[in-house]
């Protein structure tokens, strides 16, 4: 199986812009945020069994720098975590989850502002 999008999302806290085009699939376009600590969950149609997933980020103002990102999964019934720290910017990073899980959603904050994820 190929890499799958999201087909939805959630802001529960209204902080970030354009959110649909976080998973639109075009690195071109983004969704941003200028707020610390706040999630931007991204949702599929139907849950997946994947080991991996894979992310698109880069600082907003500043381009090709190292992002500072928290990640976490939806499975097993709750939030697990999967990623706090940096990642380079403007290039797709791969995010080993250990195991194959069932996964129904994940969510991304950036832990420095003016961060996008495309």
């Amino acid at each position: 199986m190929g890499w799958v999008s999201p087909t939805g999302h959630d802001d529960p806290d209204y902080r970030w812009t354009n959110e649909i085009l976080a998973y639109d699939e075009d690195t071109e376009t983004y969704a941003y945020t200028q707020s610390e600590s706040k999630f931007l969950e991204l949702i599929l149609t139907s849950p997946i069994s994947c080991d991996k997933i894979q992310i698109y980020a880069n600082m907003y103002f500043y381009g090709n720098q190292p992002v500072d990102v928290d990640i976490d999964l939806f499975y097993d019934g709750d939030w697990q975590h999967l990623h706090d720290g940096v990642i380079s910017g403007l290039e797709w990073v791969e995010k080993a989850i250990g195991l194959t899980k069932t996964v129904s959603k994940a969510r991304v904050h950036f832990n420095n502002t003016a961060a996008e994820s495309g």
